[in-house]
């Protein structure tokens, strides 16, 4: 069985056959180890990455708890994206930074949603501003 560095490298080769230089994903489960070690490995390739998770009927556990000691980092190309997400994001939940400029990025904000998923959404450039 091949690694998951040499499947990566297997896709990029995969790519290179198909002359495809660069292409979105959309990883899950065992897909997403590939596609993040692609990332790394071949960042030239990747255009976008969507790496999907899923959660637990109630049914499979206890109720869910939130998410602990990690967050779920949101990069965005433009402040409208970056507020929508914010507004969308914190209705019912708890904010711990407020959306706002920084000294890297042109909006940056952490809060957990009202499921207790943990969120930082960062806009480093608004694209719209050209």
């Amino acid at each position: 069985m091949l690694s998951v560095e040499q499947l990566a490298d297997v896709l990029d080769l995969w790519l290179s056959a198909c002359a495809i230089d660069k292409a979105a994903f959309i990883g899950n489960s065992y897909g997403c180890q590939i596609l993040t070690t692609l990332t790394v490995r071949h960042p030239q390739r990747v255009e976008r990455l969507v790496l999907m998770a899923s959660d637990t009927a109630p049914e499979c556990g206890p109720p869910h708890g939130g998410i602990k000691g990690c967050s779920i980092s949101l990069q965005v190309d433009n402040v409208p994206e970056a507020e929508r997400l914010y507004e969308a994001l914190s209705e019912g939940g708890s904010v711990q930074m407020e959306l706002q400029a920084t000294f890297w990025a042109t909006r940056f904000a952490m809060l957990t949603d009202r499921f207790g998923v943990s969120w930082m959404i960062n806009c480093m450039v608004d694209s719209q501003q050209g």
